[in-house]
This record gives structure tokens, sequence and C-alpha cells, in this order.
């Protein structure tokens, strides 16, 4: 990270073109015509963001801010990225599964740490009673969405109920609940807003009007239209293709707060191997693109998680579990194109990685000796 000078860093906070392009973009424009505003190296690690605690520390690709908002981070470089600022859904259920998923004893055990990291829960299934509140107050109703479409409560708030707050491959209607999900503003859809004294928790509680059953009404239409049963099992609508196979995958999106997390494109790979963002369908309701990233065939995962491991230790050393969702090898007729995806998808749970060269040897499957001639 560019180790700022004090005078650029006092320009960067108050000249008003520089501090708004970067608030908005997060690139610095500095004067090319002042030598007090070029770096001369990189910020060493003790200026950098950095952690020690005995209970936790966490990232889930939000700032180096809140590791643990018990002790939030803050007399580092602006460049290092934001604070004081609102959290993804994902970073808060971490924080929220990091304090409530521990045993009796305060801390993980391996076991524990396993069920956090392939669990496919999400951050707010916790409001289904306030839709299932709305569905009530507006039972039996047909609500006008737009000038072409209208929706009947009941059939679309009857699926809804269906959903277990789960993105399990059994789960009933998580496909509704997740084009909702997409759907809300966390600036303007719930009653308490972000308070950068409680950012872990906050904004929270939807609130308790027309419009948030108007999201979710148009979710259903929507996916209604586009040939979708609304309380499909979600492994009927999420998969992996793996060569010619579709697999049903479990798991949650970013913006329905799951923490084990999964997408159908990565916005951060520009590199030429990145398989292009699917064309996105149409709502009927505005006419716009539902950016959820549904096609007419689902969600097709493409990104998420990938590399899952727990650590811990007992009274000999390491013993680690791990698992490489997307397996190991590229090799269509290789026994391990599929064998780990296969293994997630079907809940398997994690393997015992060797780490003792006894465990090494009993586990190895076969091995090549490569010899390297220098000229």
């Amino acid at each position: 990270m560019p180790d700022l000078s004090p005078a650029a860093l006092e320009w960067l906070r108050t000249d008003p073109y520089t501090a708004a392009v970067f608030a908005s973009t997060g690139q610095v424009v500095l004067p090319g015509d002042r030598s007090d505003m070029i770096f001369t190296g990189a910020i060493d690690f003790d200026n950098s963001p950095s952690l020690r605690r005995r209970d936790y520390v966490q990232n889930s690709n939000d700032s180096f801010w809140l590791s643990n908002p018990e002790q939030p981070i803050r007399d580092v470089s602006p460049l290092f990225g934001k604070v004081d600022a609102k959290q993804s859904e994902r970073s808060r259920y971490a924080h929220e599964l990091l304090n409530t998923q521990r045993g009796r004893d305060g801390r993980f055990d391996l076991s524990e740490l396993e069920k956090v990291i392939l669990g496919n829960g999400s951050y707010y299934a916790n409001q289904r009673a306030v839709v299932g509140g709305l569905c009530q107050h507006y039972s039996g109703q047909t609500l006008v969405l737009s000038e072409q479409v209208s929706a009947q409560v009941d059939p679309i708030c009857a699926a809804f109920a269906q959903w277990d707050g789960q993105f399990n491959l059994d789960s009933k209607a998580a496909h509704l609940a997740r084009e909702f999900f997409r759907a809300l503003d966390t600036s303007q859809d719930f009653v308490v807003p972000f308070d950068a004294t409680q950012p872990t928790t906050t904004p929270h509680t939807l609130k308790s009007e027309r419009t948030i059953l108007e999201k979710l009404l148009s979710a259903g239409v929507n996916l209604q239209h586009y040939g979708f049963a609304l309380d499909a099992p979600y492994g009927e609508i999420q998969y992996l293709h793996k060569g010619n196979e579709r697999m049903a995958w479990p798991g949650p999106d970013h913006s329905s707060g799951g923490f084990n997390m999964f997408a159908p494109a990565n916005g951060m790979d520009l590199t030429s191997f990145a398989k292009p963002a699917p064309t996105p369908l149409t709502s009927i309701v505005d006419g716009q693109p539902l950016w959820s990233e549904l096609t007419r065939d689902g969600y097709e995962v493409n990104y998420g998680s990938s590399w899952m491991m727990v650590v811990g230790f007992d009274y000999w050393g390491p013993v680690a579990k791990g698992l490489l969702l997307h397996s190991q090898s590229a090799n269509r007729d290789s026994a391990h194109f599929s064998d780990s995806s296969r293994r997630y998808a079907q809940q398997g749970g994690l393997i015992t990685l060797p780490f003792y060269p006894w465990q090494i040897a009993l586990s190895a499957i076969s091995s090549t000796k490569l010899i390297v001639k220098k000229d």
C-alpha cells in the first residue's frame, strides 16, 4: 500500500474533488506538480491493519475495520479501506455465527467450526415473522404492482411460508426468498437504519409496509412468469455444471445474507478465463433486469466458496479438515474431476487432511519424481 505523506493525506481528506472521487471509486487523485504528494515507498507492516485477540478475528470481504467489533481498527491509512461503514449482510451474519454457535465452553471445536462454514443459513431468516404479518394483513387481496401486473397475495405468501430459513437442497421456496432479498434496499426498507455504533446489527427489522410485500409479490410473479414453481426445492433451481452433468447445489448468495455463499458470476475476475456473466432476465413488473442473475435454467454456480478448511489442535499437534468444492482435476476422465463437488453437493462434510508423514504416506495415491536439468 503506498505510504502517502501527511500533506497528501490531508489533501485526500479536504480537497472536494479528490475526496469525492475517493469516496465514490476508491481511487486516489493527487496533484502531479507537487513533490510532497509523491509516495516514496510502501506502508510498513507495523502501520498496516492488524489485530490479535483470544476470542476471534474475521473478515467476510468487508473492510478491515471490524475484524472484531470489540476492538475496531481505525488509526491506519484510509487507503486500506473504510471505517464506520455499513457492513454487508454476510459480514453481519459472520459476527452473529461467531457469537451464537460456539460451544458451552465459549469456544469452537473442530466439528462446531465445520458446521458453521458448511451451513446454508441466512442473515434474513429472522425477518420471516414480519413478512408473515404482512401476508396476514393483506390476505385475500390482489395488489397492483404496475399498470400491467397484479398479484394475488395468498399463493405467493403461502409459498414463502414454506421456506425453512435455509438454502439446502430440499429447502422449499428458497429461490423466492432469494429474489425477494435481492430487491431489498438496506437504506430504506428497515425500521432501524445503519448505526456506526452498532455496525453488526444494523440496519435491522423490515418495515411492516405494503411496499415490502410488493417486493415479495414481484419476486413471485417473475418466477412464475419464467416457469419456476414457487415452492420448488432449491436443488431444482441452483446447480453446478461439471462436464455434462448438472449437479444440484446448496448454498445462499451474498444478498441473502449467506456466509457460505455462491453466485453465478465473479465480478472480481477480470482475466480472459472468466466465464461471462449470464444475461439477466427482465422483470415483468418494471421491465428492469433481475440482478439476481437468475436465468431460465436457474442459478448456475461459477463463484463462491471454493477451498474450505478448519484447523484445530489436539494433544499431539494440528488436526485439519478441508475440501476443494470444485474438485481437484480438470480432466473429465479423471475420478477426481467431480468427486469433491459431489461430496459437497450431498453435504458429505469435509475430509480429514494428512499432516504427519505417516498420514501422508497412507493417503498417497501416486507420486511423481521430477528432475530439472539446468544448462
